[in-house]
């Protein structure tokens, strides 16, 4: 999930209005707080699933 100042280049770099390396130089001028892009194959393979929870609500 990302905050309302990512989601436009997300969206964008999805909807393909421009490449990767672009969206990529525009989310490294934001300030980002706990989000994280993993842009590769290596980095993926890495992640592990632990567990899953539903919030109270």
């Amino acid at each position: 999930m990302a905050n309302d100042d990512v989601l436009p280049t997300i969206q964008a770099y999805l909807s393909g209005q421009f490449p990767a390396e672009i969206a990529l130089a525009m989310l490294k001028t934001r300030k980002l707080t706990d989000q994280y892009c993993l842009a590769s194959e290596k980095a993926l393979s890495m992640l592990r699933f632990t567990r899953a929870y539903s919030p109270k609500e």
